[in-house]
């Protein structure tokens, strides 16, 4: 059974989004799905804490 999502994006990314369709010739919807799919590829960010990586390092590193 097929899904619907609806989502907000930027109008730069809108933009970058056509303008990619339009070269390739292909929808917007069929660019996305492709995306959607090539995620299964890949590997997660960081394994031990799930989708959401550690940036308290970083973050601390950039504000001393």
């Amino acid at each position: 059974m097929k899904k619907r999502l609806d989502f907000r994006i930027e109008e730069l990314e809108f933009q970058i989004l056509e303008e990619y369709c339009e070269l390739v010739g292909r929808t917007k919807t069929d660019v996305l799905r492709e995306l959607i799919r090539s995620l299964k590829k890949k590997k997660p960010i960081a394994r031990t804490t799930g989708l959401y990586p550690d940036f308290s390092r970083a973050r601390k590193k950039h504000l001393d």
